[in-house]
């Protein structure tokens, strides 16, 4: 058998940094119970943030892009 990658899906959201959070806590993702993967998808937005936040900051037109890959994968 040959190994099969996970099925990936890229959705592009342009936000404001000032409700970057709220927009992607409120993108519908598969049912997710754990309390760990939970913190960790909040952890990583956290990350983005503050990437984006600073980045901003040294951007001579105030526009930055970024990315956030969340992956689930069968036990």
């Amino acid at each position: 058998m040959d190994p099969r990658k996970p099925p990936e899906h890229v959705i592009d959201v342009f936000a404001d940094p000032a409700s970057v959070k709220d927009v992607l806590k409120d993108l519908t993702l598969p049912a997710v119970g754990d309390v760990e993967v939970e913190a960790l998808i909040d952890s990583r937005i956290d990350t983005l943030i503050r990437q984006h936040l600073s980045q901003a900051s040294s951007s001579p037109y105030g526009g930055v892009r970024g990315r956030i890959a969340v992956q689930f994968f069968e036990k």
